[in-house]
């Protein structure tokens, strides 16, 4: 396995342990205190950190927004750009 598929690999997996406590942390009982504090429901939060989690996979997302080996552009850091 090349070093980049492995970074992948590796990612991938982090990104899904890291959706899968999202969804345990909602389950608990501050999870769900917090749920009804905040007024969000679950099927939201979940769909949010299923998206998340698709997107910080592979680096597809981050090599449209910063070139590899050129650091990072100006107005990438601008807000509001």
């Amino acid at each position: 396995m090349s070093g980049y598929a492995q970074r992948e690999t590796i990612l991938r997996a982090d990104a899904m342990q890291w959706r899968e406590r999202v969804r345990a942390d909602m389950t608990s009982a501050a999870g769900r205190a917090a749920l009804i504090e905040h007024r969000i429901s679950a099927e939201a939060v979940a769909a949010a950190a299923d998206r998340i989690a698709r997107m910080s996979q592979p680096a597809r997302f981050l090599s449209k927004c910063v070139p590899v080996g050129r650091g990072v552009p100006l107005n990438f850091l601008k807000r509001g750009a």
